[in-house]
């Protein structure tokens, strides 16, 4: 019988280890006997209870699922800039779909690429019957296919005719009569694949391909005025591009396009444009893309084809043929994969491997440690990234990094522009410093897409932030605001004056989170219950039992006398002040200020006001409120009289529910905050402009 591991389970059902523990708990999972202290699973039990989630039947555990368990198939309609191409890849899946063959995405596909090679005349049909599809002609030899075309093909799928029935051929002819054209410069088999292919499989990868118009403006501002680099001998030398990670190749094809008017296309091929990736069906698709922009036909006599190699960039160390892997380049773009899961294995390898990896191994950030170090001194790295890597505590590695062995040139805000994934990305270009030469003065930063117009950030202001956090998203005026916030004469932090905690996990809240009160039972609350200063009660109840729940914080905590409640998930610092001993979910954490000197309640005040806001926003600009952030934030020093005003105003405030008359007050406490801050008029002014409108205020009295 097989067995399944804690870890094995949980990576099998989509879910934490902690959750799979829940489940145990709660009856939902059985383990076997343990061996020790191991846990260990019945791998049947695990798949039959992984198929009824997948199909619905569980929707209680569905929602516990980690997003990389989401499968299914979709369109990326960000993909291609001509539109059609959606439309035909809709109607290329709906038949794909009636297709029962193991070869299936590489049937479909190579039916496609044929139908392109002929189009664009790189291989001859030499029957009249043009009914029959692509494929059927291809496998019964009546295609005119050179030895290099042969190659490429076989590299997409080896078959023979007897993989390929009666029922297939059928399916390929209705795809044939699609009549779909093959468009200079769009990915459409890129198009194809990610639609044939599982969505949770990609995910699993972190595999997102990138939409054609933000590989076109990359590649052309990295690409911009280079076309050969001069060696030490003062020989020219073609310059060398390489895309680490290039998926069906979409940035091969632009720095193809944007250099086959200054380099000969089979230079290009042959010693200029590269690409890896760790997926063989992909790496296809990427040659057969450069081939198809080729306007003269493969040389017969010669199998110099793309260099686009299948291997793992991040653990390969060498390539075929006594390629090293270690060869440096002038180029590296491309968009690495976010989120890649690994093995225990792979992540001891790339722990010892990489400086920049953390607990858990982000690929992405793998991915720009290795561009670094396969650069020439003042080669370019251009990729497309996840914009958490700027802020997230996690990266503070990589950032270091960045800052230590790079010029970083263009960090530009792209917005949520990939299908299916909803986080916001960016694009970047770091030139590899040249360590032995004197370092420029301060290198300029050029800052496109926030909320101010192109800016041009020093360098050096990153190095002085916490974690290297590197905030574009804050101007020139923007920092010195924040350096007059955190340099006042005086002025406090909460770190080592204050205790945190997190609100309850329960495990289960359908179980435990109750709509009316028992006689044991109180108030619970959530995230969503907290506004500025006051919380309200939306009537959710809970029987506390430490040992009931998943996860809890000293009852104590709960208990304190005063404490502040936060939202956790949001992109706002909003805090609540309880003195009802409450207790709350983990959507709401809690804080117990300790600042010797200063009440609850002011500190309250600074928390809610905009200046706080302000510098939350323009240091961290995350969307999860963490304990190093409000640890981060200056208490500015005021003297007890105007504390006292404060604490006034406040008292007032949370005993009305009339909104306009808390807005007023909150107004007057904020003014009041401003001048504790000795903010100048035009700084004020900035602040006001960034945040004009107070959120969350609320209009109801605690409950």
């Amino acid at each position: 019988m097989g067995q399944l591991t804690l870890q094995e389970a949980a990576e099998k059902l989509g879910v934490s280890q902690a959750t799979v523990r829940n489940w145990m708990k709660n009856g939902k999972l059985q383990a076997t006997s343990p061996e020790g202290r191991r846990i260990f699973f019945d791998k049947v039990i695990v798949n039959a209870l992984n198929q009824k989630i997948a199909e619905g039947e569980i929707t209680s555990l569905q929602q516990r699922r980690n997003k990389r368990a989401v499968s299914g198939n979709f369109i990326a309609t960000r993909y291609v800039n001509y539109q059609p191409y959606l439309h035909f890849a809709t109607q290329v899946l709906h038949i794909a779909t009636t297709i029962q063959n193991p070869y299936r995405n590489q049937i479909v596909l190579l039916e496609m690429a044929l139908e392109f090679l002929m189009q664009t005349g790189h291989i001859v049909a030499d029957i009249a019957d043009m009914e029959c599809s692509a494929v059927e002609g291809y496998m019964q030899n009546h295609f005119e296919v050179d030895a290099p075309y042969q190659v490429l093909l076989h590299q997409l799928v080896a078959i023979d005719s007897g993989d390929v029935d009666a029922t297939v051929i059928t399916q390929l002819r209705k795809m044939k009569t699609l009549g779909i054209p093959y468009i200079e410069g769009e990915d459409f088999l890129g198009l194809l694949y990610m639609a044939l292919s599982n969505l949770g499989e990609r995910k699993g990868k972190g595999s997102y391909y990138t939409p054609t118009d933000i590989a076109e403006q990359l590649t052309a501002k990295v690409l911009a005025g280079v076309v050969h680099n001069q060696s030490n001998d003062g020989d020219n030398q073609p310059i060398k591009i390489l895309d680490p990670c290039c998926g069906s190749g979409n940035f091969l094809i632009r720095a193809f396009l944007q250099l086959r008017d200054t380099i000969d296309e089979k230079i290009l091929i042959r010693d200029v444009i590269r690409g890896y990736d760790n997926d063989s069906v992909a790496v296809a698709l990427a040659a057969l893309n450069l081939v198809l922009l080729m306007r003269e036909r493969l040389p017969t006599e010669s199998l110099s084809l793309p260099m686009v190699d299948c291997r793992n960039t991040l653990q390969d160390d060498c390539a075929d043929a006594g390629t090293c892997m270690n060869q440096r380049f002038d180029v590296i773009l491309g968009n690495p994969p976010w989120g890649s899961r690994f093995n225990r294995e792979q992540i001891k390898e790339l722990k010892a491997r990489y400086q920049t990896t953390e607990s858990s191994p982000e690929a992405c950030s793998m991915f720009i440690e290795w561009g670094i170090d396969n650069l020439h001194k003042g080669g370019l790295l251009a990729y497309v990234l996840p914009t958490s890597l700027l802020h997230v505590t996690g990266h503070r590695k990589l950032r270091k990094l960045v800052l230590e062995k790079t010029n970083v040139l263009a960090i530009e805000s792209l917005g949520n522009r990939f299908a299916k994934v909803f986080a916001p990305a960016m694009s970047v270009i770091f030139e590899k410093a040249d360590l032995n030469r004197d370092q420029k003065q301060d290198q300029k930063i050029t800052v496109n897409g926030w909320d101010y117009d192109t800016n041009f950030i020093p360098q050096s202001r990153f190095h002085s932030n916490p974690y290297y956090i590197m905030n574009v998203q804050a101007s020139s005026i923007d920092c010195r605001i924040l350096e007059t916030m955190k340099n006042q004469l005086g002025v406090k932090f909460l770190k080592g004056h204050a205790e945190f905690a997190l609100g309850i996990v329960t495990g289960n809240n359908r179980e435990y989170i109750l709509e009316t009160c028992p006689d044991d039972g109180e108030v619970v609350i959530q995230g969503s219950d907290i506004f500025k200063y006051n919380y309200s009660c939306k009537k959710k109840y809970i029987v506390f039992d430490s040992a009931r729940f998943q996860q809890t914080a000293s009852e104590c905590k709960y208990r304190a006398k005063e404490k502040l409640f936060y939202r956790f998930i949001n992109n706002s610092l909003i805090f609540a002040y309880d003195n009802q001993q409450r207790v709350s979910l983990n959507s709401a954490n809690l804080l117990i200020p300790k600042l010797e000197g200063y009440s609850i309640l002011y500190i309250l005040a600074v928390l809610n006001s905009r200046a706080a806001q302000f510098f939350y926003q323009k240091t961290f600009s995350s969307i999860k409120v963490l304990r190093n952030h409000i640890e981060s934030i200056p208490i500015p020093p005021c003297d007890f009289t105007i504390m006292e005003e404060i604490e006034h105003n406040i008292r007032t405030l949370l005993n009305t529910e009339d909104a306009i008359e808390r807005l007023l007050i909150y107004e007057k406490i904020d003014s009041i905050i401003m001048e504790v801050y000795q903010l100048s008029n035009p700084h004020k002014l900035r602040i006001y402009d960034v945040i004009e409108h107070v959120k969350f205020l609320g209009g109801t009295k605690r409950c």
